[in-house]
């Protein structure tokens, strides 16, 4: 599945679907030679394209005068579309976290724009780049909500990695593992909110807060995470939301908004809130 040859498999048959040559910009392939298997509305099977980074105006090309179109064509072959990053234990934390939003918003806008999106979420060492750097469950919460404030509307956990023993699939410590349960059930609790209609949110570019808003059955929702390790009270700006309260889900608060849209709020490292307007 990773290279041409005799041993290449042109796609791997998953529950549901079919999971399409990963990284296909890295192999290289281009669209037109990945495997052309009729669309979802059809089959009932999702087709799924998983990328690399490469995309993203932070990264550098995937190879010098690459085409960057080739993306629209890789998402046109799925159904649904996704990359991974891995700003910690791959970049060992020489790139922002906020990326893992940046990025979503780029493939969710840009490249991909009408159809569904996810991202790969690191959760150990994986292949060992970083020794000094640990991946905790508290970053790992704040990148799957980073993903879905950007657009995605769904989250793959890696959650395997090397040890003296050799590759293990499933190489994962108990906190991890509770944090993972905790964040696929609030996901899957808020997924009609999840995938509705998104818009944009204005938080000072320095803050290290990414936001965007949902809205369903007449109520707006604003998903709001703090990628960073420092604490911060930040300033929020939504177009058209008038002065009033908005609940802080699961938090037993609420904050106000003034006539200009704009509400404030104290964020722990890594913290995410989700506050909603009736």
């Amino acid at each position: 599945m990773h290279a041409l040859g005799d041993d290449y498999s042109p796609a791997a048959a998953v529950d549901g679907g079919w999971y399409l040559p990963d990284e296909p910009d890295a192999i290289p392939l281009t669209a037109g030679q990945l495997p052309q298997l009729p669309p979802a509305s059809v089959t009932g099977k999702l087709r799924v394209v998983s990328l690399s980074q490469h995309f993203y105006s932070g990264q550098a090309l995937v190879r010098p005068g690459y085409d960057l179109s080739e993306y629209a064509r890789f998402a046109d072959v799925g159904d649904l579309v996704g990359f991974d990053l891995y700003p910690v234990v791959k970049f060992c934390g020489r790139i922002p976290l906020l990326d893992v939003f940046r990025a979503q918003r780029e493939l969710a806008t840009i490249y991909a724009a009408g159809r569904p999106t996810f991202q790969w979420i690191e959760t150990g060492a994986m292949t060992g780049e970083c020794p000094s750097i640990e991946i905790t469950p508290a970053m790992v919460n704040a990148e799957a909500w980073l993903a879905v404030a950007g657009g995605a509307v769904g989250i793959g956990w890696v959650t395997s990695g090397w040890t003296a023993a050799g590759w293990n699939r499933w190489l994962i410590d108990e906190p991890m593992l509770a944090q993972l349960a905790a964040t696929d059930a609030r996901l899957h609790a808020l997924a009609p909110v999840l995938t509705a209609p998104q818009g944009a949110v204005d938080v000072p570019s320095t803050s290290g807060v990414a936001a965007s808003t949902r809205t369903l059955d007449g109520a707006l929702y604003v998903i709001a995470v703090n990628s960073t390790a420092r604490a911060a009270t930040v300033s929020l700006r939504v177009p058209g939301l008038r002065a009033g309260a908005l609940d802080v889900l699961d938090e037993g608060r609420s904050v106000r908004s003034t006539k200009r849209g704009v509400f404030h709020d104290a964020f722990e490292p890594y913290a995410v809130h989700l506050y909603r307007r009736p």
